[in-house]
């Protein structure tokens, strides 16, 4: 799901770094308002957690391909999605500069792909409403899926933008990089709500103490 600096041309990677930015300011705004000290911690482990998973690369079997988690649903389940999203920005800036995943001139369009269209579209969208009706399992499997095939089509038409993609070949490639995302989805589904599940039971425990 990392674009790296020779798919985005400054033409595409510039105005997105803007876009990332003016979210950034936006989210902070926002999370202050209700962030308090005794969610530091937790924000930092869920975003300890979301920075060992997206380490884990898996192929998808018979495409040659592979991919990993993004954790934006996640991040935004267990810390709200303004913290979410800033933790996912530490993230992502943190493997562009020490890691080399993702580049720097990349770096708008990771935000954007893994960051905002997780935290800020599939997540009030697909999570919110059905978490709402006592149904978070459901809700994280149908926001991590929706978030991914989100990132995939903006990376195809980022790719395309940049001059990487030719034109002509942006319905194959969308088409392809739907199917080979649907697995990695439902993987991330299933280990978002088992991670807000357990949460959930731990908070509830602590309580009843």
């Amino acid at each position: 799901m990392h674009l790296g600096n020779g798919i985005i041309c400054p033409v595409t990677g510039i105005p997105m770094l803007a876009i990332a930015g003016a979210a950034a300011i936006y989210a902070y705004k926002k999370a202050k308002n209700d962030f308090s000290k005794d969610k530091i911690f937790s924000a930092a482990a869920a975003a300890g957690l979301v920075f060992a998973l997206q380490m884990i690369n898996f192929s998808i079997p018979q495409t040659g391909s592979s991919g990993h988690i993004i954790g934006g649903i996640l991040l935004s389940a267990l810390i709200g999605r303004y913290a979410g999203f800033l933790a996912m920005c530490s993230i992502l800036i943190v493997q562009a500069v020490f890691f080399a995943d993702g580049g720097l001139l990349a770096l708008g369009c990771n935000i954007f792909n893994m960051g905002v269209l997780s935290c800020f579209v599939a997540y009030p969208l697909l999570y919110k409403p059905l978490a709402k009706r006592s149904k978070p399992v459901a809700g994280a499997i149908l926001a991590s899926v929706g978030a991914l095939q989100l990132g995939s089509i903006a990376v195809v038409l980022e790719g395309a933008l940049s001059g990487s993609i030719a034109m002509s070949s942006v319905w194959n490639f969308t088409g392809l990089m739907q199917m080979i995302h649907i697995p990695i989805g439902l993987v991330e589904g299933i280990v978002t709500a088992a991670v807000v599940v357990a949460a959930k039971f731990a908070s509830s425990k602590k309580l009843s103490y």
